[in-house]
């Protein structure tokens, strides 16, 4: 699974040429079955933009037999959907698969192109799930695209009810009372037994030693930061916000009885709930650039982006995923080059703004060209100073 320090890893330079395969893969039916024959032809389109570069015949293959051992063993139902990356160099080998289905595409420079990557970390909003009911608990943490549920230890976290509360019957506190006569059949001595008040009370009062011990205990399991989804009957809902502690518990909440729902449905579900807080992230981002750009600490202007990127100045860069703008920028100097249609070593100059605010500790955000702030559409850019 990619890691954040995984692609400062791959944004870093490497030695000599670099080459990108990014390579969609699929659940099933034909586009499945073609997925190795896909990939095969991206290796195959690196190969020629090597030679291209003049590489040397003994490095290409050096580079590119890693891709080819992979592609020789894959089969076409090996990953379901979302897309393969590969990033290659010489004595440099990394094969991923995202759950994010990226565009295919093929690069070759001297440094690589992680830009499809950036979204699978910031898209890849971190919570957690409490599926709770009075018989279950599970506690899941989650991604956008992952889950995993905690192993929670028996002396933290109750299961069941009865667990809390073992020492008190709920049935004697029913009241019995004889059935209505005109209900009976003749000689019928039918019992009924009807909840009470008190046994109202008391299932309450079950309810919450429970819930506050079930609150008490998931504490420990959690980072204190992560916003956290109830899964639960909605009549439950309100008992657990009543004794919740947790700072960031959503006040939306899955409703239901969650023993019959499987974790990946859990997390399905509780991303509808996230997605509007996580959308409204950009807005503020949005917000931000222009109210920064007014005091000249915000631009999208290309040059002024690569160059503020390259010298640690982007706290938040937002860059077009879906365009890419060609060029070289110096290690030192301000000579950017900058190209409609890219030249022998040209990258991805989003690419390269995008690598270097990573590097630097900033954030960097791929959208749809039509969500970037500012009037090009390409890359906008916040400024640490």
């Amino acid at each position: 699974m990619l890691t954040q320090e995984m692609l400062q890893q791959l944004a870093e330079e490497h030695d000599g040429p670099c080459a990108t395969i990014y390579s969609s893969t699929h659940n099933s039916g034909p586009e499945a079955v073609g997925d190795p024959i896909r990939l095969k032809t991206g290796i195959q389109r690196a190969e020629k933009m090597l030679e291209n570069l003049d590489v040397e015949p003994e490095r290409i293959k050096r580079i590119l037999e890693p891709a080819r051992d992979f592609q020789a063993r894959m089969g076409p139902h090996d990953f379901g959907a979302g897309t393969l990356a590969l990033f290659l160099a010489d004595g440099f080998e990394k094969i991923l698969h995202t759950p994010v289905q990226s565009e295919d595409g093929v690069f070759v420079s001297d440094r690589f192109h992680v830009k499809p990557l950036v979204p699978v970390l910031t898209d890849n909003a971190h919570f957690y799930v409490l599926a709770l009911s009075q018989h279950h608990v599970r506690l899941l943490e989650c991604t956008r695209y992952t889950q995993v549920e905690e192993p929670l230890s028996e002396g933290d976290v109750p299961r069941h009810i009865l667990e809390v509360m073992r020492d008190i019957e709920p049935k004697k506190s029913l009241q019995l009372h004889t059935a209505r006569p005109h209900i009976q059949q003749a000689g019928a001595h039918e019992a009924a037994y009807h909840s009470s008040d008190n046994e109202n009370a008391l299932r309450r009062h079950q309810l919450h030693h429970f819930f506050r011990d079930v609150n008490d205990g998931i504490a420990k399991y959690m980072d204190g930061t992560s916003p956290l989804i109830f899964a639960g009957v909605d009549k439950l809902f309100p008992l657990y916000q009543d004794v919740n502690t947790y700072p960031h518990l959503l006040k939306d909440h899955i409703g239901g009885n969650p023993e019959h729902l499987r974790p990946e449905e859990l997390r399905e579900k509780a991303w509808e709930l996230l997605e509007p807080y996580f959308h409204q992230r950009l807005e503020d981002i949005r917000g931000n650039f222009e109210a920064s750009k007014a005091h000249n600490m915000a631009t999208d202007d290309m040059k002024a982006v690569c160059l503020a990127a390259r010298d640690g100045r982007v706290g938040i860069l937002v860059g077009a995923i879906d365009q890419h703008y060609w060029g070289r920028v110096p290690d030192q100097g301000e000579d950017v080059q900058m190209r409609a249609e890219p030249e022998p070593w040209d990258y991805d100059l989003i690419d390269y703004a995008a690598a270097n605010v990573i590097l630097h500790g900033g954030k960097a955000y791929m959208v749809p060209s039509e969500q970037v702030p500012g009037d090009k559409h390409r890359a906008a850019a916040i400024l640490r100073y």
